[in-house]
């Protein structure tokens, strides 16, 4: 530079960059970890079956590095292919250069972060150019002793609604029990041949033979059982009732608790109609919802057995049409269907745990789409964390699935780490969606990068960070192309 300043055209561009990289150079060499510099070369093996094609092929590469110049020594390509072979050192003397340990490791194209379990069935492989094969074991947040729920979020025709049947599929095969939820009507793990012969289907519909199956003095855990009565009663009744009315529902829902052994929401209405005159009001209006509609499946009838559910390894319970508010929408502002619908989503919950709780050191899956109801909704994520804390001691896995990440999950994200082991992000349709979906992997949200590969993410591919934390793109993968059209949720053209 200071040969440069003496001439008459001054110090060039170029002058002040070496400058700055000798000073830099300089400042690594002098560091108190003395790191090493590297004497490296770069060779590249180019093949063909005939000599002009071989020629098309080197011209190719010349141009792909640009302005980096290669070489193609002559009488040394014998040598320059024994050196390609694994454990050989440099056999051509005079190419070579001097790089720090930082520019060895980012001339690396196929280098990859590890993601995934040791073991466990194969889930897919990284976008990396190595495409490192990863597996995914069901059992590793229970082994771990971390959270165990898997969250998968991506608009529609992603691939999350696959990669739960996929799960719950190898679930089966290691004997899981598993309770299939469905609130579309379009999974098809329960078709699959080997699996049809070990499935109970229950639909859920205003069916009298189906009533009280979903009743929460029944299904909820004993911890939970008043308050969930409560929470189902009171949404049942007039947005503008009175203050009475819900302390009358309190009431009942106590006395009934403390004299019955076998408890149930029906005991809770007869209750009500023995009382006063407001206890008889609000026993005759849940008197109605007890004979009629989708919340009868929450009024069961001691003097009547409940169907015998549970007995098969597989439960699929389907539920189409279920009215629910738009997510992030107040619940001050819900409808009168809505607030039943919301009610009917965490009976489910609580009934696949009813499910699943008989069998504690079994493997169990609980499969769940729409899960902003529950993630959404802080009645949910209790029911969310309970089923955490019976998945960490006794193998239970939750897997919720959801179009959307509403603002409520991402406010709440402190909490949602402490319910999610497992996220697989799939594409995603906006940019505010895909920040959002970055902020809930713990990325930067305003990595233009990051967001762009999310909204470009197809046909299986996702975002993955498994239960130690690790965040890596892979491609889920079907190895049987059977399979994938078997569990593909998307109509077939004729």
């Amino acid at each position: 530079m200071r040969a440069e300043s003496d001439g008459e055209q001054g110090i060039s561009d170029l002058g002040y960059e070496r400058t700055q990289e000798a000073r830099d150079l300089l400042a690594y060499l002098q560091a108190s970890s003395r790191p090493p510099l590297l004497r490296a070369t770069l060779t590249i093996a180019v093949g063909a079956a005939r000599e002009s094609e071989l020629e098309e092929r080197v011209e190719t590469c010349r141009r792909a590095y640009g302005e980096v110049r290669l070489h193609r020594p002559l009488g040394d390509q014998l040598a320059l292919f024994l050196q390609h072979l694994p454990a050989q050192r440099t056999r051509v003397s005079g190419y070579d250069d001097t790089l720090t340990v930082e520019q060895v490791a980012a001339m690396m194209p196929t280098a990859t972060h590890m993601v995934g379990s040791t073991r466990g069935f194969h889930l897919g492989h990284t976008l990396s150019g190595s495409r490192q094969p990863v597996r995914f074991n069901l059992r590793e947040g229970s082994e771990r002793d971390r959270n165990t729920t898997i969250l998968s979020v991506g608009a529609l025709g992603s691939g999350k609604t696959t990669l739960a049947q996929k799960l719950k599929y190898e679930g089966f095969l290691l004997g899981a029990r598993v309770v299939d939820c469905d609130p579309k009507g379009d999974h098809r793990f329960h078709l699959l041949e080997d699996v049809a012969p070990h499935v109970e289907c229950v639909t859920l519909r205003p069916d009298p033979a189906l009533r009280g199956v979903l009743d929460p003095m029944r299904v909820a855990p004993e911890h939970l059982r008043q308050d969930t009565a409560v929470s189902f009663l009171r949404d049942l009744l007039p947005g503008k009732a009175e203050s009475t009315w819900e302390v009358a529902v309190v009431g009942a829902v106590d006395r009934v608790l403390r004299r019955s052994r076998e408890p149930t929401c029906l005991e809770v209405v007869r209750a009500l109609l023995e009382g006063d005159d407001t206890d008889a009001q609000v026993g005759r209006t849940l008197e109605v919802y007890a004979r009629s509609g989708l919340t009868q499946l929450g009024f069961a009838d001691p003097q009547v057995r409940p169907p015998h559910v549970g007995e098969r390894q597989v439960t699929y319970l389907p539920i189409r049409d279920l009215p629910g508010p738009e997510p992030g929408m107040r619940r001050s502002e819900y409808s009168h269907a809505e607030r039943v619908g919301e009610q009917i989503v965490r009976l489910i919950a609580m009934f696949a745990m009813h499910l699943m709780g008989s069998e504690r050191e079994r493997l169990k899956l609980f499969s769940f789409d729409e899960g902003w109801r529950l993630l959404g909704d802080p009645a949910g994520r209790a029911l969310l964390a309970s089923l955490q804390r019976m998945g960490r001691s006794e193998l239970a896995v939750p897997i919720i699935g959801t179009q959307l990440i509403t603002d409520t999950l991402i406010g709440e994200r402190e909490s949602l780490e402490n319910l999610i082991g497992a996220t697989f992000v799939f594409g995603m349709r906006s940019e505010a969606e895909a920040a959002r979906a970055l902020t809930l992997l713990g990325l930067d949200p305003d990595d233009r990068r990051m967001r762009s590969s999310v909204l470009e993410m197809d046909s299986g591919r996702c975002l993955f960070r498994d239960h130690v934390g690790r965040v890596e793109a892979i491609q889920v993968d079907l190895v049987v192309p059977a399979l994938l059209r078997a569990l593909s949720t998307t109509p077939r053209p004729r």
